[in-house]
């Protein structure tokens, strides 16, 4: 990261990726596309299925967007969600990276609801979709 990018002001993202067992990566970057298949790499570190949300959109600084970020840690943590420093599941304590400016950014920001209930039926249906499909051709195979 070079000084001019992290000195910039620009339009930089918030987002969350959301693993079905409530644990949550809190992250910013300037292109989502990009972040989220460079998170799906095999470089990525991320083993397991995720879903990404976005939660907030600012116009700063990188290091302004970082208290966003924070902000952002604390608020999930808050509602019950395990915060991940980095993969693989390295969960961090959001409290202890908080300052006053990055309370008064988490007192106006809410968690969205219901953000694992998709990714768990996609896993289930998947689940359940794979069990049926190999139950039908296992029933294929003795009738032939």
């Amino acid at each position: 990261m070079g000084q001019q990018e992290r000195h910039q002001g620009r339009t930089r993202h918030i987002y969350a990726l959301i693993f079905k067992d409530k644990h949550c990566y809190v992250g910013q970057t300037n292109d989502l596309e990009r972040r989220k298949s460079e998170h799906m790499s095999e470089r990525g570190g991320w083993r397991e299925p995720f879903e990404m949300i976005h939660l907030d959109t600012m116009k700063g600084t990188r290091e302004e967007a970082e208290d966003y970020e924070y902000a952002w840690r604390y608020t999930a943590q808050r509602k019950g969600w395990s915060v991940i420093g980095k993969p693989p599941k390295v969960v961090v304590n959001s409290s202890t990276h908080m300052t006053i400016q990055r309370h008064r950014i988490a007192k106006k920001k809410r968690w969205p609801r219901n953000t694992s209930d998709s990714l768990i039926w996609n896993t289930i249906t998947f689940t359940f979709g794979f069990i049926a499909i190999t139950t039908l051709l296992l029933s294929l195979h003795f009738v032939f």
